[in-house]
């Protein structure tokens, strides 16, 4: 059930009394020991019953807080939908426009999810180049020394590498595996090579089971570097549509706040004084003669 406006007020103030007083009780301890340096020093190493009791205190009233500007803006929607849906009309259009708001987020997330992807792709690619050059730094080494230290690092070394390669190999194949069907484009301007930027690295062509040299070891940072240069162009691609789809979604969804607003404005006037804080920030600038305490049905 929806809380009314006086009931979130009373649990709002209910917190900031609360604080206040273990505020001032905190004040009053500290004034108390200032005459002895026994109490200032267990004050100064440890946390106090007042002190505790303050910060409970104010942590629950910066829950308070938080939850009563959710449940303000949240009100405030439910008035205004309440007066929108008394016109037939208006309530028609903003559904639709809710719609089309609601398509182009959508469509927005889909393309955040394939770059989210392709910069965990990115990510696995560096670490593996940077754990092959590692690794073939301490195999070079370990090639010129019999110091069982080396080559106890050079296999460790190594052994981080296969990982790191199993790690970037896995991440390229959920790549490929997230990027839209060739049907499927992302734009009408993604070029028609789009998805070939990284599907020949599906099968990624390193040997796992073998580790003889150096030259393998080089060779794998060879092909990590290929590959990252290929998953760049992929997230700059990724990142052009992103950003066309969210000035699309924002634009839909200002289309969406113009029709709501005059409606949220009006709601407005029925929040109490001691609740004006809670406005959301869109509508803070709007001047408003409130009411007062609202009755118990608003």
């Amino acid at each position: 059930m929806t809380e009314t406006f006086s009931e979130i007020s009373d649990r709002y103030s209910t917190a900031e009394v609360a604080l206040s007083l273990a505020a001032q009780r905190l004040q009053s301890d500290k004034d108390r020991r200032k005459a002895s340096l026994i109490a200032r020093f267990v004050d100064f190493v440890s946390e106090t019953d007042a002190e505790e009791n303050e910060r409970k205190a104010r942590e629950e009233f910066e829950s308070v807080k938080a939850d009563t500007e959710r449940q303000v803006a949240e009100r405030l929607h439910d008035l205004a939908m309440s007066e929108i849906a008394e016109d037939a009309d208006v309530a028609s259009r903003r559904s639709i426009q809710d719609a089309e708001r609601g398509r182009s987020l959508k469509v927005l997330q889909d393309v955040e999810q394939v770059l989210a992807v392709a910069r965990v792709a990115s990510t696995k690619i560096e670490e593996a180049t940077d754990a092959c050059k590692s690794a073939s730094s301490m195999e070079m080494m370990d090639a010129f020394t019999s110091n069982k230290a080396i080559s106890a690092m050079s296999h460790m070394k190594t052994s981080n590498a296969k990982s790191k390669l199993t790690e970037a190999k896995a991440a390229i194949e959920a790549l490929c595996e997230a990027m839209p069907d060739r049907g499927q484009k992302l734009d009408a301007e993604e070029p028609d090579d789009f998805l070939d930027l990284v599907l020949d690295f599906a099968d990624f062509p390193i040997d796992f089971m073998s580790w003889i040299n150096k030259g393998k070891l080089d060779t794998a940072a060879k092909q990590c570097a290929e590959a990252q240069e290929r998953v760049a162009e992929v997230i700059a691609d990724l990142s052009a549509v992103e950003e066309k789809r969210r000035l699309a979604y924002e634009h839909e969804a200002a289309l969406l706040a113009e029709i709501d607003r005059p409606y949220l404005i009006a709601a407005l006037e029925f929040i109490p004084t001691a609740l004006r804080f809670a406005i959301p920030e869109h509508l803070a600038d709007v001047p408003v003669a409130p009411r007062g305490i609202a009755s118990p049905t608003v």
